[in-house]
């Protein structure tokens, strides 16, 4: 009984995936991350939520591995900065930047599909005029460029805010 040319575009096509992703598990447990400003204003809520990269995985979760890795959006500081952060033997979690800056939180499961951390940065580089830029390349120069500029100026003058990485499938 021999393959069917169907059937045989199958088989590459899984063992193709599973070379590139370790797994087609994997590839499909690839996770979303999400960052979020705190406002005042309920009007900027919606400008003031990112999706971001994470290389978690839910094999390797935060939860389980106690290290979270996560890109701070460029809009928020018009710069690309990646943060590790390591739990604590206190249960706190801390780490640095690649710009050299720090970043402290307080982390755990939110449910069983996301794991978030209240994070607090230090020593945080900013690039007003590349992010003004960016901003400008993303939403013009209307209504949501204004909110989202604003959302970056109340997080320049306070870097705080929430990192929520997908850590499930749906």
């Amino acid at each position: 009984m021999g393959m069917t040319g169907q059937s045989r575009t199958t088989v590459l096509t899984a063992i193709f995936l599973v070379s590139v992703f370790g797994g087609v598990e994997s590839a499909l447990a690839r996770v979303g991350a999400v960052y979020s400003v705190p406002t005042v204003s309920p009007e900027l809520a919606a400008a003031a939520e990112y999706t971001t990269r994470s290389d978690q995985n839910s094999y390797g979760s935060p939860d389980r591995t106690g290290i979270m890795r996560f890109s701070l959006p460029a809009q928020l500081t018009g710069l690309d900065t990646d943060f590790e952060l390591a739990r604590q033997g206190d249960g706190t979690w801390t780490g640095e930047g690649t710009d050299g800056s720090q970043v402290a939180g307080q982390c755990g499961r939110q449910d069983k599909k996301w794991f978030a951390c209240q994070v607090a940065f230090t020593s945080l580089k900013f690039d007003t005029i590349a992010r003004e830029s960016l901003l400008e390349s993303q939403f013009g120069r209307g209504f949501e460029f204004q909110q989202r500029t604003e959302v970056a100026r109340v997080f320049e003058g306070q870097p705080i805010g929430v990192i929520r990485i997908r850590i499930e499938k749906d």
